[in-house]
């Protein structure tokens, strides 16, 4: 970014951009961070999710993302493909970025209604995944507070790392840390801590890919509930970047 503009001093054109990036602080920094859930931006993604117990029994799903992201608004929406038992269940996620207000609505078929998640359910867990409802829509980040601590190397990537204490002490984690990848913005583990401060839960994102659109995109996220000694993992099997229809995030399309 520096060295596209010409400012009248060389010394902008030989320093690298990480050092100015030095004096970002960690809320500024968690105000950029992409990947906050399975998907970012605008498109769909056909993806398998895999949730394994403390005994290694595992139980796999098959669902599509959708998600819609407009300078006012962010809105997703997941449709469960498979199982039977679980074929055709939605949420549906609707996020006003003015007022930070959110909505999330769960379907289920076999009821042949949907109900609204209310906001002490948000903590709740995710369809029997080690996710909550927060986290699945990319929002809990939103009710922290970041302070930013020494950078460090994840595998090979430069990492910024921040610590996040809730803004209210009803949310479910005393402490968050995150590792984010500097020249993308992506959160690469983020480790959540309970109140007694011990390692609750520890999300890792991997098999990072290089998209169409030049962005880059974790291919898997494992989440692993490290008191329960349970996981879930997500692979993006498909994806695309093409905005989806505004038809998706309707309650009409809901009850489909």
């Amino acid at each position: 970014m520096v060295k596209k503009y010409f400012f009248g001093f060389l010394i902008f054109l030989l320093v690298p951009f990480y050092f100015f990036a030095a004096d970002l602080s960690g809320n500024e920094i968690l105000a950029k961070i992409e990947g906050g859930s399975a998907l970012t931006g605008s498109g769909s993604a056909f993806v398998d999710l895999k949730t394994v117990n403390k005994n290694g029994q595992e139980k796999e799903q098959s669902l599509n993302i959708y998600r819609l992201e407009t300078s006012k608004e962010e809105k997703q929406l997941i449709e469960f493909l498979a199982p039977t038992d679980v074929k055709g269940t939605k949420f549906l996620s609707l996020k006003n970025l003015a007022n930070q207000n959110e909505e999330m609505w769960l379907y289920l078929p076999a009821l042949k209604r949907e109900r609204r998640i209310a906001g002490h359910m948000t903590k709740d867990n995710f369809m029997g995944t080690d996710f909550t409802f927060d986290e699945i829509s990319g929002t809990f980040h939103d009710k922290y507070s970041a302070k930013r601590l020494m950078d460090e190397k994840i595998d090979s990537y430069d990492c910024y790392t921040l610590e996040l204490e809730p803004k209210d002490t009803t949310e479910n984690y005393k402490l968050i840390k995150i590792w984010v990848w500097q020249s993308e913005m992506i959160p690469l583990r983020i480790e959540f801590y309970n109140k007694d401060h011990k390692l609750w839960k520890e999300m890792l994102a991997e098999n990072i890919e290089k998209q169409k659109n030049g962005s880059y995109l974790p291919l898997k996220i494992t989440m692993a509930n490290k008191l329960l000694q349970t996981k879930t993992i997500i692979e993006i099997r498909g994806n695309s970047s093409d905005s989806p229809s505004a038809d998706y995030f309707t309650m009409q399309y809901l009850r489909k």
